[in-house]
């Protein structure tokens, strides 16, 4: 842009919305995360919009696409990662003698532990997300908070939760992260 403002996001979407499905629906080879990463990638366009000197947009947008993904691959690693670290923590893998009822009972009592680490507000929100298969904007819904604030909500709870099972000290104080 020439004022030296930067892009809005909305114009960005507005013009090159289609090229951004494109890329992303070519780049992403799990399909059901494309309309994931699409909204995402918006989200992070309000949040560092595209600077103003940008002569190539489609150039520039295919690069921080591309970048995008690929931070979205290595969360979902972290994420799957840590799962393995938590199903390690209960000794759960490898356990032919443990049933789904166990580990719900296990599940159950590392939620209750949890509830000294967390906020009413994040345990609230992490049982409706993991018990009750809620999605976040019915967590919202039902908290009477913004979807962003219900989205703050389960991050923190479950940051919380994994810095005590990397730690070990979920049955003690849990630190504030």
């Amino acid at each position: 842009m020439s004022n030296g403002e930067p892009w809005p996001a909305d114009l960005i979407a507005n013009q090159y919305g289609g090229f951004i499905y494109r890329v992303i629906c070519s780049r992403v080879t799990d399909r059901s995360l494309v309309n994931d990463v699409y909204q995402d990638f918006y989200l992070s366009l309000v949040h560092k919009p595209v600077p103003p000197d940008v002569r190539k947009m489609e150039s520039y947008l295919y690069r921080r696409i591309a970048n995008h993904i690929a931070d979205t691959y290595r969360k979902i690693k972290r994420h799957r990662d840590l799962l393995q670290n938590y199903s390690e923590f209960l000794k759960i893998q490898g356990d032919e003698d443990t049933s789904s009822n166990d580990y719900c009972k296990e599940a159950d009592r590392v939620l209750s532990k949890a509830k000294n680490c967390l906020s009413q507000r994040e345990y609230d929100a992490i049982i409706m997300k993991y018990k009750q298969s809620c999605a976040v904007k019915d967590i919202a819904r039902s908290m009477g908070v913004q979807r962003e604030s219900a989205s703050r909500y389960l991050y923190k709870g479950l940051r919380k939760i994994r810095k005590a099972v990397e730690n070990s000290s979920l049955g003690q104080e849990c630190q504030d992260g």
